[in-house]
């Protein structure tokens, strides 16, 4: 799926909402935004008055899902924290080591 359209929402650009728009996404990048009866390429979702609007990036996630990267930094924790950060509107993070904290697998490894 190279390009779809999703419409009927209420779209936020981070200042106003707008209504009666479509939005054409190609190669997961947002290649159009026009009148709803604009022509579309591949399958239309319909929000169903529901809200578009942009994700959150958090440059600072220590953890989330009851998980710290601290104690087990490793892919799986990273999932776990993207997902737990995901269901409240980040769309991407940077992991951070919490440092020098005592007594953490990280702070003894350090330590030797």
């Amino acid at each position: 799926m190279n390009t779809f359209t999703i419409t009927n929402g209420r779209i936020f650009d981070g200042n106003t909402f707008h209504e009666g728009l479509a939005v054409r996404i190609t190669k997961g990048r947002i290649a159009e935004i026009s009148a709803e009866a604009a022509r579309t390429d591949g399958p239309v979702h319909d929000l169903e008055g529901r809200l578009l609007v942009p994700g959150f990036i958090d440059l600072q996630v220590n953890g989330g899902g009851g998980v710290l990267f601290n104690d087990d930094p490793t892919v799986d924790t990273l999932r776990t924290m993207a997902a737990a950060h995901r269901w409240f509107g980040s769309t991407g993070l940077l992991p951070t080591l919490i440092a020098w904290t005592l007594g953490t697998p990280l702070w003894i490894a350090m330590t030797r």
